[in-house]
């Protein structure tokens, strides 16, 4: 790479909607460019960076800031930079410095490479040809952004990332229950946020516990490279500040970063890094377990605060919270306020305006009964405002109408999508097998406390020395037993304390030889990453995870089937974690619970009491922790007294049990549930994306990429290559290629199962990002080649040239979906008549036969004066095509965007969850998209000589 100079003007290889770049700062080895075409920045490092200076020469066109226009003249380099001789329109010089170039800018000349003998091969033409109907198809693809990620396609997944990633500034709470995936969701609504351009910063804040895993998982599902922002990192950042040219001033190290992933703990526990957050801005904020965030009427807690003062400076946030009945009205409210201040301001009247909400059970059951053909009782169900719609007979299109109307004008998800496990298939089921035993003398002496009543006698063992217990307690000697028996099995063994985990896995270890690993909050997060992955290798791994409470929290083990409950925690929706890491989406067989407990302990009367009182162990039940506080008192006495009878406290928690399942099944807000995933809906979208996978297409314009950049490549496997980086590469830098070599595949279920393959799509970086390298440059814009066509005179020559419409502009502004990328195509003969109607792209394709390099240089210099005028010819028929391609764009523009706005307009007149910023910011977007359509110009892409033979 030349030398950098402040002031020197680049280009970005994968972000050529940047425009043409100004070098801002160098400090080091690291350098800031400044694109005033979308008033950005970028860093990267010096060495191997995807970008490349742009140095005009003799004969070549350029403008400056004013758009004026000069030939270059002579150029020569002072101090690093670039000075320019230019001529302008009325044959008068200017000086120029590179400085003051134009930064709305095209970089390639097809016509000049072929009339001056630089020919590529015709394959590397065909290649660009099918890279521009590619990218026009993908940009327009309604799944654009959903294709990349390495995740089972679930309807109400995807439903759910859809529906809120295609908002341009989405503000909403994940609430789906435990195991429904609502990371993959969270993670799938960022992946097509980045794609489609809509966000360009993204801050994830996570418990200190989930730092690495999030990690891991942007990186792995998505090909996402997050920063983690940690202490050490910050202060490093800050001891080798990047100092902003314009102001002089040190750059805030939170804006070095693209994408950034903190803890909270950590940032609640740095006054410094807050400080420089909270002056940052972000397109997207995604808040993990923002339930456990502390707020009430009368104060809120410093991490609340924090993440409210965050929030207010992003235009986009996601929340993945628990399910409001497990996290109660007043902490759901909490949530609500952080996505919309002005809407939810007042506890009580949010209080009120829930219990006053209509409950259209009846009309939904009626509307989903495919029987049901009563007009006038449905009339008596419908609200006033959906009369309209009804006719005189009912179809299953009306119906389907009906309940779209419903959800849209009375439903609240714009803010909150819930999905439910009794609204999904498909899950597992829960065998549980409790084994009692009797309690040993350790823990309960006959001249101490005895050791195995009330809450401490949950976990007695923590108040010996292990080598005591370990010997003496009869779990111990169960679960050696039970290890056996499971030889061949993953089990996973949960206790309350990190010391019990660690004393168990030690003995297990060390004693009795049993591979195992351990996990608990005195590890690193590194050091837990390890344990977890030594856990989920199948081949080499531990049979055997011992894991502390924080063990339950996030970590997800679906590939086991066992789980032991060492101890039984206080508080149920505890026990709903512990079992929710392995009854989840992607658990593929049945969930052996196994739970030892000590008779006559506290242990066995909170045993009965979840199991027979809650039926906590064989069902999933989200309100659990409201019944243990309703009888938290007479449980703990239970516990004390262990003598005392418990069936009354039994029969009491059924029948209170009872009544909510009740409840929570008449009170099912139906039209969240519905809205959180419209069947028909989330079908299509499963469809649409098998459907534009494409594996044939793609197999054959991957292998071509690969062999345009020189990259080398073998089968691994059906659907899968090898592909490593080789001497003959065209460039050091190859997209998510390792130098090592990556294996990828187009089998997304191989993918899945295969941690050591990636997930190959259209989307994937390697695809991705050498498609955009690859559209602008040079590479493939020319071609020589003969055809052989019966009354087509011998030296009869063609020109065939395709054009694309150009417009430099923001990328969350998402031109590209309204302004075709699809090539316009020309095809001219001696006459000048324009033959492209005649004979397609494809015909004249398999029609071509190339040249060799030095014969069609030879051609080329023989016939250039006669190819310059057809080449000018097809420039002024591409002109001709330019209002009515602007037009096109416009009204494509404006009938999705104004659609949109109507409709939002509509519903917000009955549906206050609809936020009046939705609107401006679309109306906004009409604005600055039809700016940017006006100033886009059509650039030749690709000119292909054909001589007759």
């Amino acid at each position: 790479m030349s030398q950098v100079v402040v002031g020197q003007r680049w280009v970005s290889h994968s972000e050529s909607n940047l425009g043409l770049g100004m070098i801002q700062s160098v400090e080091g080895r690291r350098m800031e460019i400044y694109f005033p075409a979308v008033n950005e920045s970028r860093h990267y490092a010096i060495d191997n960076a995807p970008v490349s200076r742009i140095q005009y020469q003799s004969g070549d066109r350029i403008s400056d800031m004013d758009d004026q226009v000069f030939q270059v003249i002579e150029a020569h380099e002072l101090n690093g930079l670039m000075i320019y001789l230019g001529e302008d329109a009325n044959g008068e010089q200017h000086q120029i410095t590179e400085l003051h170039l134009n930064c709305y800018v095209q970089f390639n000349a097809p016509e000049k490479r072929l009339l001056n003998g630089q020919i590529d091969s015709d394959d590397s033409y065909q290649l660009r040809f099918d890279t521009f109907a590619h990218l026009d198809r993908l940009q327009q693809s309604p799944v654009q952004g959903l294709l990349g990620p390495r995740v089972e396609l679930l309807p109400h997944q995807l439903y759910i990332a859809h529906e809120v990633a295609h908002r341009p500034a989405p503000r909403v709470l994940l609430a789906d229950e435990v195991g429904l995936g609502k990371t993959i969701e969270a993670g799938m609504i960022i992946h097509q946020q980045i794609v489609t351009g809509r966000s360009e910063r993204v801050l994830i804040l996570v418990p200190d516990s989930l730092v690495h895993q999030w990690l891991v998982e942007m990186l792995r599902r998505f090909n996402l490279r997050f920063a983690l922002y940690d202490k050490p990192r910050f202060d490093a950042l800050q001891a080798q500040p990047i100092r902003d040219l314009d102001n002089d001033e040190e750059v805030n190290p939170f804006a070095m970063e693209q994408f950034i992933i903190a803890s909270l703990d950590g940032l609640m526990e740095s006054p410094d890094m807050q400080q420089h957050l909270l002056v940052s801005d972000w397109d997207l904020l995604v808040v993990d377990e923002a339930h456990h965030l502390r707020w009430s009427e009368q104060a809120s807690g410093e991490d609340y605060q924090l993440v409210e003062q965050v929030a207010s400076r992003s235009e986009g946030v996601l929340l993945l919270t628990a399910t409001p009945e497990q996290a109660g009205l007043d902490s759901h409210f909490a949530r609500l306020r952080l996505l919309d201040p002005k809407r939810y301001h007042d506890l009580t009247a949010f209080k009120a305006e829930v219990a006053a909400e209509t409950d259209h059970r009846e009309l939904i059951e009626a509307l989903q009964d495919t029987e049901f053909s009563d007009v006038e009782r449905l009339k008596s169900l419908l609200p006033n405002e959906l009369h309209s719609t009804l006719t005189d007979s009912l179809d299953e299109s009306i119906k389907q109408k009906l309940l779209d109307q419903l959800v849209d004008q009375f439903g609240n998800g714009r803010v909150m999508f819930r999905n439910a496990r009794s609204s999904l298939d498909n899950f597992p089921i829960r065998s549980v097998q409790s084994y009692p035993m009797p309690c040993p003398e350790i823990y309960q002496p006959e001249d101490d406390d005895p050791l195995n009543v009330g809450i401490a006698g949950l976990t007695p063992e923590v108040e010996l020395v292990p080598d005591v217990w370990i010997k003496r307690d009869p779990r111990v000697e169960w679960l050696e037993q039970k290890l056996e028996q499971l030889s061949d099995e993953k089990v996973l063994v949960i206790a309350h304390h990190a010391s019990t985990a660690l004393a168990l896995q030690q003995h297990f270890s060390r004693k009795l030889a049993v591979k195992c690993s351990c996990f608990h909050e005195g590890l690193s997060l590194i050091e837990r990453d390890r344990a977890a992955a030594y856990f989920a290798d199948r081949e080499e791994g531990a049979r055997v995870l011992f894991c502390s409470e924080i063990g339950s929290e996030g970590r997800n083990f679906q590939f086991a089937h066992h789980l032991v409950l060492f101890d039984l925690p206080a508080n149920p929706d505890l026990v709903e974690q512990r079992i929710g890491r392995l009854d989840r989406i992607g658990q593929t067989q049945t969930i052996n619970i196994h739970i030892p407990y000590l008779e006559g302990s506290s242990q066995h009367v909170l045993f009965d009491w979840y199991h027979k009182g809650l039926n906590l162990f064989e069902q999933s039940f989200s309100a659990g922790y409201s019944v243990f506080l309703r009888f938290e008192a007479s449980l703990l006495e239970a516990m004390t007294n262990l003598t005392q009878d418990r069936s009354e406290l039994i029969m009491q928690t059924q029948k209170v049990v009872a009544d909510i399942v009740q409840q929570q099944e008449l009170g099912r807000n139906k039209l969240l549930e519905l809205n959180s995933c419209r069947q028909p809906q989330a079908d299509e979208l499963v469809e649409q994306l098998i459907e534009n996978e494409q594996h044939e297409v793609l197999t054959k314009y991957f292998e071509g990429l690969l062999e345009e950049f020189g990259v080398d490549y073998e089968d691994h496997s059906a659907l899968s290559w090898i592909v490593r980086p080789s001497d003959q590469m065209k460039h050091s830098y190859f997209p998510a290629l390792k130098e090592e070599g990556t294996t990828v595949t187009l089998d997304r279920m191989k993918a899945l199962s295969r941690d050591d393959i990636e997930f190959l799509s259209w989307e994937h970086p390697m695809v991705s990002e050498s498609m955009e390298m690859l559209a602008k440059s040079d590479a493939g814009n020319t071609s020589v080649t003969t055809i052989s066509v019966k009354g087509l005179k011998p030296g009869t020559l063609l020109l065939e040239t395709f054009y694309t419409l150009e417009s430099i502009a923001p990328k969350k502004l998402q031109l590209s979906r309204y302004v075709s990328a699809k090539p316009q195509r020309f095809l001219i003969d001696a006459t000048g008549k324009d033959l492209s109607k005649v004979v397609s792209h494809s015909a004249l394709n398999q029609l071509s036969q190339p040249l060799k390099g030095k014969v069609a240089r030879q051609i080329v210099a023989q016939v250039k004066t006669q190819v310059a005028p057809m080449i000018e010819l097809s420039h002024q028929l591409s002109q001709t095509k330019v209002a009515d391609i602007k037009s096109h764009a416009r009204s494509k523009l404006n009938e999705a965007l104004n659609g949109e706005i109507e409709r939002l307009r509509r519903l917000r007149e009955r549906n206050s969850a609809i936020r009046e910023d939705e609107i401006t910011r679309l109306e906004q977007q009409i604005q600055d998209c039809e700016r940017h359509i006006e100033k886009a110009q059509l650039q030749l892409q690709g000119i292909k000589l054909v001589i007759a033979s």
